[in-house]
């Protein structure tokens, strides 16, 4: 049986796991979660950020484009690499439906028990991870719509909601813990940040920043008892 921590707030290291160095810095510092962006590539499950244009060897992003590129790193690779401590927290990105399949398959291949959890933009890929015992699940929400979409689907067992910071009010906090009792936001790259979205009673923040992480793990008090938002998972 696996829980999610029941301190707070809640840490993780937003794209830590896309890179091995990164990740090695945010296990030193040991944040809750680290974030890794996992797509389904021509039978292979990559770890990156990067979007592709189908077959061509060339990656993009908002603000950038490469031809080839370095190595892809694959998910099989990360958990040979993996030490721990804390929780690898699978961002599923794109809509393959055998995605959740070959993840699951990659993780019996490496022989150890690692801790995940999953999250997605495309709730139907965390389906399959509801019933795992010890998987936490987080849909995503990045608009008002996704908000009241999540708000009006048939109840499920979720563990928590991960929600854009811009969408953030007590108000929207108050209503996701009826979908899930764990209520995380991002991107919180600033104490300022920080502060507002706390002020709202989120019980984790997810930054790019590990100097903000740091931070937030010295103010977090040694013994904090369980926040509103803490649960167990079987």
């Amino acid at each position: 049986m696996t829980s999610i921590p029941p301190h707070r707030p809640l840490t993780i290291a937003h794209r830590s796991a896309n890179d091995l160095g990164r990740l090695r810095a945010a296990t030193a510092l040991g944040v809750d979660f680290h974030e890794c962006d996992v797509w389904l590539y021509q039978g292979r499950v990559e770890i990156r950020h990067e979007k592709t244009l189908g077959r061509l060897p060339i990656r993009w992003d908002r603000w950038k484009l490469e031809w080839r590129g370095p190595p892809r790193l694959v998910l099989a690779r990360l958990l040979e690499d993996w030490e721990g401590p804390g929780t690898l927290l699978l961002d599923l990105k794109g809509r393959a439906e055998a995605l959740p399949g070959k993840v699951l398959d990659t993780f019996a291949a490496a022989g150890q028990d690692i801790p995940f959890a999953v999250t997605a933009r495309t709730w139907s890929l965390l389906e399959p991870f509801l019933w795992i015992p010890g998987v936490a699940t987080f849909p995503s929400v990045g608009s008002t719509r996704n908000m009241r979409d999540l708000l009006a689907m048939d109840q499920r067992p979720w563990s928590g909601v991960s929600v854009h910071r811009k969408l953030l009010s007590a108000e929207a906090v108050r209503r996701l813990r009826t979908v899930g009792p764990v209520v995380t936001t991002w991107p919180v790259n600033s104490m300022e940040a920080f502060d507002e979205a706390m002020g709202y009673g989120v019980d984790g923040i997810s930054s790019d920043s590990l100097d903000v992480l740091a931070e937030v793990r010295k103010r977090r008090p040694r013994h904090a008892a369980e926040g509103p938002g803490s649960c167990e998972i079987a």
